[in-house]
């Protein structure tokens, strides 16, 4: 397959459909990484709710705190990730 340059915004869309097929195949880590990615280089607006609706369908209460709480520390390390390199 020869090589077909890509623009900015195809790259970034297969980032993204890459990442939410990662965060199916992953659950939580997976929806940890999509947090990560969305609170630091690439923006996804509203991908981890999405996601955490998807995952926690017919789920417990318990699993859906996990999706929850792993959004949150992405989020988390995604932002300190940012600031410290635009320290």
């Amino acid at each position: 397959m020869p090589f077909l340059p890509l623009s900015y915004s195809d790259l970034l869309l297969q980032a993204a459909a890459f990442l939410h097929w990662l965060a199916h195949q992953l659950k939580g880590p997976g929806i940890l990484l999509v947090a990560i990615a969305d609170s630091s280089f690439l923006s996804f607006p509203e991908g981890n709710d999405v996601l955490i609706v998807i995952l926690s369908t017919n789920s417990s209460w318990s699993q859906m705190a996990y999706y929850v709480s792993m959004t949150i520390v992405g989020s988390i390390i995604g932002c300190l990730l940012l600031y410290t390199l635009g320290r």
